[in-house]
């Protein structure tokens, strides 16, 4: 993952925590949708990025997270899971 990548996963991550729960941190299954959302987000980017300009600079387009238990887990949208990257 790049580090413009990171950096707005995790400002999407902060911005659901300060909206959902301004009172106490949330439970491990509900950042993980968070964090899930927030990736699912950069990928729609990043996929729309890369049919503007199908070169290498948008190529990666998959991208993934650590679970608590340590897999990785990559994200796909619902309507791209198959579809082949330019």
């Amino acid at each position: 993952m790049e580090g413009r990548d990171e950096k707005g996963i995790k400002k999407t991550v902060a911005a659901f925590l300060k909206i959902l729960h301004p009172d106490g941190p949330p439970s491990d299954t509900e950042f993980e949708e968070y964090v899930i959302y927030a990736v699912e987000c950069r990928r729609r980017i990043k996929e729309q990025m890369n049919k503007r300009k199908p070169d290498d600079e948008f190529a990666r387009i998959d991208l993934s997270y650590y679970a608590a238990d340590g897999r990785e887990v990559v994200v796909f949208c619902p309507e791209s899971r198959s579809a082949q990257a330019t």
